[in-house]
């Protein structure tokens, strides 16, 4: 009798385990699909009725549309009297990536083609370096590509750089940035 007894324990034992993982795991279903279905609910932005009236009235008459121009204007280029050339802004920055240093920027206006963009770098031993790069022409401004310098041609220390373009009627300069090399 005491063998049956051992054996019935552990049955109820086994069972008992058996019913709470039935539990857990039904616990844990409802909490996830509660979860799933209020993340897909969150994710669609409702209207408003204001959004309503407003869809509806520019279905039935898109006249009533208010459209507005675009009153955003490059930044004119000013006359340098010393040089003869226009002078525009420039912007840039840098970022050191894995195990080379990145220097991007651009002009905030077009210009033509016909001229060089290039990066002025000096470092702090005294070194200077003239990296140039190709123009990139979009509608509304002129970038330069970037330029990709493997760190290993820099010594350690804080490095200064301008961005420069010039031509043969324009030319323009950065502020100065700087990075570090360790």
């Amino acid at each position: 009798m005491k063998i049956e007894n051992k054996n019935r324990k552990k049955y109820i034992i086994l069972a008992t385990c058996i019913v709470a993982l039935i539990a857990a795991s039904g616990t844990a279903f409802a909490i996830y699909s509660s979860q799933s279905t209020n993340t897909s609910e969150n994710t669609t932005p409702k209207k408003s009725e204001s959004d309503d009236k407003q869809s509806d009235s520019i279905q039935k008459d898109p006249e009533v549309k208010e459209t507005r121009p675009n009153t955003d204007q490059p930044e004119k280029p000013q006359d340098n009297p010393s040089t003869n050339k226009n002078t525009v802004s420039l912007v840039a920055s840098a970022d050191i990536v894995g195990s080379s240093l990145y220097i991007r920027g651009g002009i905030n206006t077009p210009v033509g083609i016909n001229g060089k963009c290039f990066a002025l770098l000096s470092g702090p031993n005294g070194e200077s370096l003239n990296k140039p790069t190709d123009l990139l022409q979009n509608p509304g401004t002129t970038d330069c590509r970037t330029i990709a310098i493997p760190i290993s041609e820099l010594s350690s220390g804080r490095w200064k750089f301008t961005l420069n373009y010039d031509s043969p009627d324009t030319e323009g300069m950065s502020n100065e940035n700087t990075f570090d090399i360790k």
